[in-house]
């Protein structure tokens, strides 16, 4: 009869244990991912910080590398910004290339009268769609500055223009990363006179539809590089402003590419500390620093660079984790201790892999049932 029992409440443990393991694994899961976040402290967190920052100051951000690996696309206005790249001197921000004519609009894109023509290395000359000249100029970077020939349309129709020509950017184009810089204001004097056409409200408008279109598209970024040149009473301001009208004046330039820069550095700064935090883990290895390079990752949009950092940084994750389940799993199997078993529970709940998760939970599980049965046997042979 006492065997019976044995044998029942064996049969009972091993219809529950997996359950039970399940849910211990899953409560280790939630106590390991707040310890580990916690192992690299605030201390050593800064530490890190300031290591990165050095490592940046002796590298430099090569701002002109970056920016001349790009196009700048734009109409009158962009012919503006071509002068006064061009006042600066020779390998200003890396001789970007231009890709701007007079009166370019979506509209006239698509029409040989009014496309760009790019001019190669070798000096050869060819007319066409922005998007084709992307291709064939081989920029890894797309500046875009349209809307102010368009905008007449209203801003709600304008930017579903606007939305239309960067997805012909983007289709003929995959691995570009486009930035879309705001619709320059007009003056207050332009306003009036073409109530129409131009308002503040109309550009603002126009200006915040794009800016939440880049948010929600990968490999697109908004840079707001006009609003600083808004005249306090509406408009643009005077002292931006070269004939009155829409065009801008060198100061205006000036502004827009302290702009332009501050925010290409802010961005190159970003993915290289989140490559050093990377980089850093996949030395180390421990959880604490995986789970600081994943905070530096996400602080980046979606990109392909995100998606390079995170293919790598879960990649070496889950071989780490792997790994030190395994070597858990065969300590517990050979001492049966509890700090063993619990050590165990811990480690595989850091597995990422479901697959993975569910193979070593069963195996522990399975384990675990046995070091009971065995210690069951135990007390009754006493």
């Amino acid at each position: 009869m006492k065997l019976r029992k044995i044998v029942v409440t064996l049969a009972l443990t091993s219809m529950l244990l997996a359950n039970v393991t399940a849910g211990e694994i899953k409560a280790k899961e939630s106590r390991a991912n707040s310890t580990a976040s916690e192992s690299v402290s605030s201390e050593t967190e800064k530490s890190e910080e300031s290591s990165l920052e050095d490592e940046k100051n002796k590298k430099g951000i090569d701002v002109n590398e970056y920016i001349g690996e790009s196009a700048f696309i734009g109409s009158s206005i962009g012919i503006g910004q071509r002068m006064y790249f061009n006042r600066q001197g020779k390998g200003f921000l890396g001789n970007p290339t231009m890709l701007v004519v007079g009166c370019y609009s979506f509209y006239n894109d698509t029409r040989p009268s009014g496309q760009i023509t790019y001019t190669a290395p070798d000096g050869t000359e060819v007319t066409d769609m922005a998007k084709n000249l992307i291709k064939l100029s081989g920029v890894k970077r797309v500046f875009v500055n349209m809307g102010t020939n368009d905008i007449y349309m209203g801003a709600k129709k304008t930017s579903e223009k606007y939305k239309e020509y960067l997805k012909g950017i983007r289709e003929e184009n995959p691995e570009v990363v486009i930035f879309v810089e705001s619709m320059t204001y007009a003056t207050k004097s332009t306003y009036e006179n073409e109530k129409k056409y131009f308002s503040d409200a109309s550009i603002d408008e126009y200006n915040s539809i794009m800016e939440q279109y880049c948010a929600e598209n990968k490999d697109m970024y908004y840079i707001d590089v006009t609003s600083q040149m808004k005249d306090a009473e509406g408009g643009l301001a005077a002292k931006y402003c070269s004939d009155g009208y829409v065009h801008i004046s060198f100061e205006g330039y000036r502004v827009w590419t302290d702009k332009l820069v501050s925010y290409v550095e802010n961005l190159i700064n970003t993915e290289n500390k989140a490559k050093e935090a990377v980089d850093k883990y996949l030395r180390k290895g421990t959880e604490g620093y995986y789970r600081w390079a994943a905070k530096k990752v996400d602080l980046l949009k979606d990109s392909t660079v995100k998606d390079a950092l995170l293919a790598k940084l879960e990649g070496k994750h889950l071989e780490i984790t792997v790994s030190s389940a395994q070597k858990a799993f065969e300590r517990y199997s050979q001492t049966g201790l509890e700090e063993d078993y619990q050590e165990a529970l811990k480690l595989i709940a850091l597995v990422s892999d479901e697959e993975l998760f569910e193979e070593y939970r069963c195996q522990l599980a399975h384990e675990h049932l046995n070091k009971i049965g065995q210690k069951v046997l135990e007390i009754r042979n006493r």
